[in-house]
């Protein structure tokens, strides 16, 4: 079951992500922007129309697959391929709140479905914070299996939430994913380390 998105969070998300392109994942992957190609997964579908069983449909809607990241830079043969969930969050709520902490969804209550922690197969979460331009001030990207590992084996700790669309997700500290080894790049002023 998908989650309610609104047009205004889609586009607050795409206006990001064309930022990340250049502020986030030459950086992440060590590349040129010219060294890399990414290509969008993301499901868009009309009020009332049924979900296929399309490519994107599987990728996104089922794997929690955002993006597909091809990175050639001169010393590989062919281009890679990653793939990486993005989220991303309002620069207010870090400014309110500090840049501690991220958050994934981990139950659906309505259908009794697990929801994306379960579900990502993604190598990576890019989760950034940015303004409604879509400049991003703040990101991190965590390495998903390293997360999930931890969590399976009880080492990563976690807070369980409920949301006002009754959609429990898990609250995992930056800090956290640092000590089990998760957090594999930063950008900005996140708050690690305590």
């Amino acid at each position: 079951m998908r989650t309610s998105y609104s047009a205004i969070d889609a586009g607050f998300s795409e206006r990001c992500h064309q930022a990340a392109r250049s502020s986030i994942y030459p950086s992440l992957f060590h590349v040129l922007p010219d060294q890399m190609r990414i290509e969008s997964t993301l499901v868009e579908r009309a009020p009332g129309e049924s979900w296929s069983h399309s490519r994107n449909s599987i990728l996104d809607g089922t794997l929690k697959i955002d993006r597909l990241v091809y990175l050639h830079p001169p010393h590989l043969r062919a281009p890679m391929i990653v793939t990486v969930q993005e989220r991303f969050r309002r620069a207010e709520h870090g400014e309110k709140y500090g840049r501690r902490d991220i958050c994934l969804g981990a139950w659906n209550i309505a259908n009794s479905q697990p929801a994306e922690v379960y579900e990502m197969a993604a190598m990576y979460i890019v989760y950034g914070w940015g303004r409604e331009d879509g400049t991003i001030t703040d990101a991190i990207c965590v390495d998903t299996a390293t997360l999930k590992r931890a969590h399976i084996m009880g080492a990563l700790e976690c807070t369980e939430r409920t949301n006002r669309n009754y959609q429990q997700f898990y609250v995992y500290r930056i800090a956290d994913l640092e000590r089990v080894g998760a957090l594999v790049w930063r950008m900005g002023s996140v708050e690690a380390g305590s």
